[in-house]
């Protein structure tokens, strides 16, 4: 591709609201928090552009209304150069120099196929996506008509490539729940195991529709979950069958608010390396301590030194697996968040496994019937014959790379 065939600029055009709606309350209308322009916004900083200009109609967006979109790009998350400009400047914002990526302002763009688009024609043009190739001619009468540009071509010379999405444009308030309600219902990860998928993200989804509401950032809910874990750590140091029981149960509402933090996260773009480290550090601290004080309450209970070993063995395989392989984990669901795709991942990693939540549903039938130590035994074994197996991989892969 040649440098000056890349979609260097984004530019969203916005379009009469329906239903007489005054211009700025419709698109300062938010989904999942996150206002209609402010998301597809973030939506094409994240795809990689970083020269994003709006476009609007001077008859309709002027004075008061233009202020408070601009206001609404003046958020935090904004870190690219945004730019406002009238229709009718049509020579301003269509880059001469760069081909320049046109969207509807009424449709919701989606980050993954923004991705594909800005980099055609290397990438295919997503299945659900129109594109109409504009040359100077079509702007002008782009400018005069204020009407996004219809119909499908293959592109062409022309310095503007247009983008229609028409099953995401949204035609009416209504629609807004209704996307929402799609977005939420889409927010997992590619890489979710099988407990995820049947059960805990479908709790999740239920606070997360609360959560939403609040001011909570994703770091807050990371806490929670910390200390509600420790509080089910705390359970299991009582032993009997009851603290056994309330610890695991307390470890499941734990990791179903685990789930919440990284769905705001995504809905409201507010992911980051250190969320992602936070997260997997509380996690961690979490096992560990529930290991360990399964262990102590059931020794304490029994005075049985095995079951004292089997909480040490398991703290020792999760932390060995866990130096191993943490650096690896925030790359997972680094990659599994870009993802759009809601199907399992078909290729399953050693680090999905250490971040797999399901053993607290397991751990949950043990503690009902009254079996826990048998769990502490299974995952002092377990634990450490994935740690003795990673191990292995990684020298196997050294020494496969030195023979190269």
């Amino acid at each position: 591709m040649k440098d000056k065939d890349l979609l260097k600029r984004g530019a969203i055009f916005l379009t009469s609201p329906p239903d007489a709606i005054p211009f700025a309350d419709w698109y300062l209308k938010p989904v999942a928090e996150v206002s209609l322009l402010l998301r597809n916004v973030l939506s094409l900083q994240r795809a990689g552009w970083k020269d994003i200009w709006v476009i609007a109609p001077q008859s309709l967006c002027h004075g008061e209304e233009r202020a408070r979109l601009e206001r609404a790009l003046e958020d935090p998350r904004v870190r690219v150069q945004t730019t406002f400009a009238d229709v009718g400047d049509w020579e301003l914002w269509s880059d001469a120099g760069n081909k320049t990526a046109l969207f509807h302002g009424s449709d919701l763009h989606d980050k993954g196929d923004l991705m594909k688009i800005q980099k055609l024609p290397d990438e295919q043009l997503p299945s659900d996506y129109q594109m109409i190739s504009m040359g100077a001619e079509q702007l002008r009468e782009f400018a005069e008509s204020l009407q996004f540009p219809a119909g499908v071509s293959e592109g062409g010379e022309g310095t503007v490539l247009a983008f229609r999405r028409p099953d995401s444009e949204l035609r009416s308030f209504s629609d807004f729940a209704s996307t929402e309600e799609a977005m939420l219902q889409a927010c997992g990860l590619s890489n979710d195991s099988f407990g995820d998928r049947l059960v805990t993200r479908h709790v999740s989804r239920f606070l997360t529709r609360r959560i939403l509401k609040t001011s909570a950032s994703p770091n807050e809910i990371t806490l929670w979950s910390l200390v509600i874990g420790m509080a089910s750590a705390l359970c299991f140091l009582q032993g009997g069958y009851w603290g056994g029981l309330t610890g695991a149960l307390l470890l499941q509402i734990s990791a179903w608010v685990d789930c919440v933090d990284g769905e705001v996260a995504r809905l409201k773009f507010m992911e980051s390396k250190i969320g992602g480290e936070l997260d997997i550090l509380c996690d961690n601290i979490v096992h560990v301590s529930i290991f360990f004080c399964m262990g102590m309450g059931l020794y304490f209970e029994t005075q049985n030194d095995w079951y004292r070993t089997f909480g040490a063995l398991a703290v020792m395989g999760n932390l060995l697996s866990f130096s191993i392989l943490s650096s690896g984990i925030i790359e997972q669901k680094s990659k599994a968040s870009a993802s759009t795709s809601s199907a399992p991942s078909s290729s399953k990693k050693p680090e999905d496994e250490l971040a797999n939540r399901d053993f607290t549903y397991f751990l949950l039938i043990f503690a009902l019937l009254g079996q826990t130590h048998l769990f502490i035994g299974l995952t002092a074994i377990g634990a450490n014959v994935f740690a003795a197996y990673l191990i292995y991989s990684r020298w196997k892969a050294s020494k496969d790379a030195s023979q190269a």
